[in-house]
Parts: C-alpha cells; sequence; structure tokens
C-alpha cells in the first residue's frame, strides 16, 4: 500500500482491517486492495483483474492506498496510536504488582519492536 500497489490478501485475520474495499463495484478511488478466500482459483481471478486495469484505475488505487498506508501506518500515526494506549491506561489508574510485571515485559517487546523497525534499513538493502 505504501508503494502505491493493491493488496490481495486472505479475508481473514490483520488484512481485514486493513484492507479497504469500496462499496461501489469497481470504484478504485477508495479501495487498497483485494480480501479473498485463500483459494488459488478465486486469487488467480483476482490477479487478472488487478493487472487488467487501465491506467487511471491504477492510479486511483495507487494514490488511495498510499494515503491510507500513511495514515494508518506511519511513524506519526503508530506513536499518536502508542501515546493515547498510554493516555489511556494512565486514565485506568494503578495497577497491581502482576499487571506491573506484565507491563514491564510488553515494554521490553516494544523497545524490540522500536529496535527491529530502525535497524531494519540498514540490514535490509534493496
Amino acid at each position: 500500500m505504501a508503494c502505491g500497489l493493491p493488496v490481495l490478501a486472505c479475508n481473514s485475520g490483520g488484512p481485514t482491517e486493513s484492507i479497504i474495499i469500496s462499496s461501489l463495484p469497481h470504484s478504485y478511488a477508495e479501495r487498497t486492495g483485494w480480501l479473498k478466500d485463500p483459494v488459488p482459483e478465486i486469487w488467480a481471478e483476482s490477479l487478472i483483474e488487478i493487472v487488467s486495469l487501465d491506467r487511471a484505475a491504477r492510479q486511483a488505487l495507487g494514490e488511495f492506498a498510499k494515503k491510507i498506508a500513511k495514515e494508518k501506518f506511519s511513524m506519526e500515526a503508530m506513536a499518536k496510536g502508542l501515546e493515547d494506549s498510554f493516555r489511556d491506561a494512565e486514565e485506568m489508574g494503578e495497577v497491581d504488582a502482576g499487571l506491573l510485571e506484565l507491563f514491564r515485559v510488553g515494554l521490553v517487546v516494544m523497545v524490540g519492536f522500536l529496535l527491529a523497525y530502525f535497524a531494519s534499513p540498514l540490514l535490509i538493502q534493496n
């Protein structure tokens, strides 16, 4: 999505929250990809549809996909989501010792994620 390319994904789990399908048939200005059952024939039909898009449809889909990727997955969006979660947690008040330990483990996981995120461009070169 961030590259302006359509996403073809299984219609379950995480992709259902991030892939947007327009309610209008063949409307690519409000679509980021396709969610399909994990059946080879269905995916083949979808791939044929994707590669058969005309220039205007590809451009509309690409622009919308980039916009949504930035809104949902940019560093700013992720930081805002994290900040909002911390504010919500603070408003809940004190936690007991068991939950505090769980929070510490979560913090270690989050630090690991951030290290991997920032280190990956240095480790993975095109």
